[in-house]
């Protein structure tokens, strides 16, 4: 009985297949500029579309998402694609209760300014390991806790 219960725990374990809520969240990051501007990141326009700022003159379709939903993946997306100003203005929404921001200290001004202009009921907020962002920046965010 001692070595059948050994080789159960020493079996590896099958690969389960991936949720479908796995899937659709990587297949919209997948596609998330096709989805939110209506250009896919590999296209030719694309390096003009974000040079030229056109990405800014579109309403985001994730404005229509319920708060939860939205907060999963606004992670996901911000995970996985990083915080490019063009991620940003696409994700941050006024819908949106909690925001965990990765450490690029590059565009954490903006995404505190976005934060600021567009959330209104923002509960809980998650910045780490970011050392040099100036005390300005972030007393922006006070009134709103």
């Amino acid at each position: 009985m001692g070595s059948l219960a050994k080789t159960e725990a020493e079996m590896p374990r099958r690969k389960a297949p991936s949720s479908l809520r796995a899937i659709t969240l990587k297949q919209i990051c997948d596609n998330f500029e096709l989805i939110c501007y209506g250009v896919p990141r590999r296209s030719p326009g694309f390096r003009q579309f974000i040079k030229q700022g056109k990405y800014l003159t579109v309403k985001s379709p994730l404005r229509q998402l319920p708060v939860h939903i939205l907060s999963e993946l606004v992670q996901e997306v911000l995970d996985q694609l990083g915080t490019s100003p063009h991620i940003l203005h696409a994700v941050i929404q006024p819908q949106l209760t909690a925001c965990h921001l990765p450490s690029i200290v590059s565009t954490v001004p903006l995404a505190i300014k976005l934060l600021v202009e567009r959330t209104h009921r923002l509960n809980s907020f998650e910045l780490t390991c970011c050392k040099s962002i100036s005390p300005l920046v972030l007393a922006a965010l006070i009134p709103y806790f």
